[in-house]
């Protein structure tokens, strides 16, 4: 067991990007089991942030790394707007979209105009194909 358990915690130190959290999904993937995981954090070859979810220890964690998990791990998530910009440190776009944003018209008046105007396009289609 300890020659096996070291050749996977070599494998892992190896493939391991410093910076990357793992799941214990990521970890299972490696042939690394949960009880092999609990096993390596009380040695204090990994760090659990919280449940199923490891790091190095010591390590610091990177942004792109961790977006990265989040987003798998949770679906539906995403980077958006101000945040992506500011990831990628496009403040000119971040400014743009917002003067852009200021421009339009988003009062209840259009809205409720627009709303009549799609509400009798629909009343028509829905009378014509009755007909």
């Amino acid at each position: 067991m300890a020659t096996t358990s070291r050749n996977k915690l070599n494998a892992l130190y190896t493939h391991w990007t410093p910076g990357t959290p793992l799941t214990s999904e990521d970890l299972a993937a490696l042939g690394i089991s949960a009880d092999l995981a609990v096993h390596y954090v009380r040695a204090g070859w990994l760090t659990r942030l919280m449940r199923g979810v490891y790091c190095r220890p010591n390590d610091t964690l990177a942004l792109h790394p961790s977006l990265v998990l989040l987003q798998r791990k949770f679906h539906g998530l995403h980077v958006g707007g101000k945040s992506a910009l500011d990831w990628y440190g496009d403040q000119g776009s971040w400014l743009r979209l917002i003067q852009n944003a200021m421009r339009e018209d988003f009062s209840w008046g259009r809205q409720v105009e627009r709303y009549i105007e799609v509400f009798r396009a629909t009343a028509q289609r829905a009378a014509s194909s009755s007909a």
